[in-house]
């Protein structure tokens, strides 16, 4: 299984990794793939994991968003998006995602946080992986 090493899982190497997705090198998009493969795989086995997999997620976007800007972190989350799955997700990853979502928009709401973070995430609710149902939901919190 990915990422289950202490020093690994618990530090920013994972998200590191995941944002080479952007990367114009091959090989650096398939590490970033295997990745994202494995730790989706373990999403789906465990709720603990769906959780780890969208805070993982949600970290690589968050950083880079903070090195690069909203163009290029809304790019990144369409990328890995693209990869989380095709049609609705099952229940609880749909739980997990929502979850992520709501800890984005805590960060986008905090005074450091770098503007347009929001405009990132747009991806996250537009990719049609969730029932409109938990989205309202999301909406009526925020």
């Amino acid at each position: 299984t990915a990422c289950q090493h202490p020093d690994v899982a618990d530090s920013h190497l994972p998200a590191v990794v995941l944002t080479q997705a952007l990367s114009n090198r091959d090989d650096l998009q398939e590490v970033a793939w295997m990745l994202l493969k494995r730790l989706r795989k373990e999403a789906h086995m465990q709720t603990d994991s769906a959780s780890v997999f969208f805070k993982v997620l949600m970290h690589a976007v968050h950083m880079v968003h903070r090195d690069a800007g909203v163009e290029v972190a809304s790019d990144l989350s369409v990328r890995l998006l693209q990869h989380t799955g095709v049609g609705k997700l099952a229940l609880g990853m749909q739980v997990a995602l929502i979850a992520a979502l709501q800890a984005g928009v805590q960060t986008a709401m905090m005074a450091e946080s770098s503007p347009g973070f929001l405009e990132a995430l747009v991806p996250w609710v537009t990719k049609h992986i969730v029932d409109d149902a938990l989205l309202l939901q999301l909406a009526s919190w925020v």
